[in-house]
């Protein structure tokens, strides 16, 4: 049997190139959870994080919530 190094790295580049976008977009929407995790902290932030704030309750929670979604949907994908 003869294995032809041009149709095993065709295969490779077309997995790798199946994996680029996932692997991309596992960093940013890490890095959206990261960001809005930080600015959770009254410490950093100020008063504005406070629990209970329009800011605290609709943008953060939602960035946060949405962005921890789909990193879950990436890790049942994953598997």
């Amino acid at each position: 049997m003869v294995i032809d190094k041009d149709v095993i790295m065709q295969k490779v580049q077309r997995f790798g190139g199946a994996m680029f976008t996932p692997v991309i977009m596992f960093g940013v929407f890490g890095i959206f959870v990261g960001i809005s995790i930080l600015c959770n902290n009254p410490m950093i932030l100020g008063s504005i994080a406070e629990d209970g704030t329009a800011w605290h309750s609709r943008c953060l929670d939602s960035v946060q919530s949405n962005g921890t979604a789909v990193l879950h949907w990436f890790a049942d994908w994953s598997c």
